[in-house]
């Protein structure tokens, strides 16, 4: 609000620093005895998921251009296809693979990574999309500062924080595959309610929260069952595969946003530019609201796998 958007990512230096020092000083971990053959960096399966997730965003921010833009994104969706292909080829041949195929198709691992895939991906979705909504002139917006931004998400952060911190003694109680489908399920429910009910900012707030608390649960049981699902010697290798399939969500997330704000555009009077109209943030309420009843599915098939076994 007083310094710029600048001062935003100056203020991460600090913090990070503080941070490094304390994981330099404190956490040691042991060193591991020499293999015969080293370990070695999955260059060629690095480069074939980056092209992958690349030209299937650009190939999403063509969408927004319907027929005119058919060719390009109809090139960049085959880029994409054929990328997952040759991913998928380096992977199965590879010694040390950048996401190990075999682990990745486990009938547990498969379901929770794909289940943190779909959340990180709908809230990333809706989470960057509030401030655009908010800072809009009315009537297409709040015309709200960045206070009132700040003010509106602070119940998610706060509910994120508690809700992760209370999730794991939840966790002991009702074990990781019900406490993940709970998360799933409040977690809709709050994109439900964002989708019914985003006409003031209170109201966003308390969907905010409601996602926030699904979130926390979903997040804690979906990585605990990541955690105890895969062997012991590969426990490093799935938490890494785990995470990086969940960054890619969160990448594909405000791509899909930000395509629906482009679609949907309108003037006002007496402010230069265009802004995102209700359609726009109604397409986007509801595509996460759909795609997050993916993941309750998976997750209610998980629990019921669990019970049944």
């Amino acid at each position: 609000q007083n310094y710029g958007w600048h001062a935003t990512f100056f203020s991460i230096l600090p913090v990070s620093v503080i941070l490094a020092f304390v994981i330099f000083r404190f956490i040691h971990v042991k060193a591991q005895p020499a293999f015969e053959t080293k370990p070695e960096v999955d260059l060629k399966g690095a480069m074939a998921l980056a092209a992958t997730v690349v030209s299937f965003l650009v190939g999403i921010s063509y969408l927004e251009h319907g027929v005119e833009s058919s060719v390009e994104f109809t090139v960049l969706f085959v880029m994409a296809a054929i990328s997952l292909g040759l991913f998928i080829m380096i992977e199965r041949r590879a010694k040390f693979p950048l996401v190990d195929l075999h682990l990745m198709t486990h009938k547990r691992l498969l379901p929770a990574t794909l289940i943190l895939l779909i959340v990180g991906l709908c809230t990333f979705m809706v989470y960057q999309t509030i401030p655009v909504l908010i800072r809009s002139p009315q009537p297409l917006g709040f015309g709200g500062d960045a206070i009132v931004v700040a003010a509106v998400q602070l119940p998610f952060m706060i509910i994120l924080l508690v809700g992760t911190v209370m999730s794991g003694f939840v966790l002991n109680r009702i074990g990781n595959t019900r406490l993940t489908a709970i998360g799933t399920i409040v977690s809709t429910i709050g994109f439900v309610s964002l989708l019914l009910f985003h006409s003031t900012e209170y109201m966003i707030g308390i969907t905010l929260a409601i996602i926030s608390a699904g979130l926390s649960f979903a997040f804690v049981g979906g990585f605990n069952i990541v955690l105890l699902s895969a062997p012991i010697e590969f426990t490093g290798i799935v938490l890494g595969m785990t995470l990086l399939l969940n960054l890619v969500g969160q990448s594909i997330g405000p791509s899909l946003a930000a395509m629906y704000q482009q679609m949907h555009q309108a003037a006002v009077e007496g402010m230069p530019g265009r802004f995102p109209t209700t359609e726009a943030y109604d397409s986007i309420f509801l595509m996460a609201t759909l795609i997050s009843m993916t993941a309750v599915v998976l997750a209610l098939a998980l629990n019921r796998r669990k019970v049944t076994v």
